[in-house]
């Protein structure tokens, strides 16, 4: 199960990065001037990030249904469904903040600073209400097996 949460994860944080897209300045790359970055993006064509774009896609369904089945099926306890929704949101917020960190400007990038002080934050308290749910699970699966 573990594996799931974590191809969810990174699959939700492309996919999210992938459906955000490029958010560089379309008035600078027009005019050909020098774009300056706080993290140089990778050079990949817009063939290249569909098909990374679509790959994560079928990968998060697949963990999705993996962990679905698994808790219907009852072969996993109903809390990883839990795990999933702070993840999720955690995941969104690092394909989204990942794109903007990308972003050509001109200049200071002033939506990385507001992303800094306000928005990673609430991913760091997603992903630390994912490890809580995690060590709940782990605890319910101790106290079973022992008692």
């Amino acid at each position: 199960m573990i594996y799931a949460i974590i191809a969810l994860f990174v699959s939700a944080t492309t996919v999210t990065w992938w459906i955000v897209g490029d958010q560089t300045d379309p008035e600078a790359k027009l005019l050909g001037l020098p774009l300056d970055y706080v993290i140089r993006p990778p050079d990949l064509s817009a063939t290249q990030e569909q098909i990374i774009g679509i790959a994560a896609t079928i990968v998060l369904a697949a963990s999705l249904a993996v962990l679905v089945g698994a808790v219907l099926r009852r072969r996993a306890d109903p809390l990883w469904l839990l795990a999933v929704v702070p993840l999720s949101l955690a995941a969104v917020i690092a394909g989204t903040c990942w794109r903007i960190f990308t972003a050509g400007v001109i200049g200071a990038n002033v939506g990385v600073g507001l992303l800094t002080l306000f928005v990673l934050p609430i991913a760091a308290v997603m992903l630390l209400l994912t490890a809580l749910v995690l060590i709940a699970i782990h605890r319910r699966k101790s106290l079973r097996s022992y008692g």
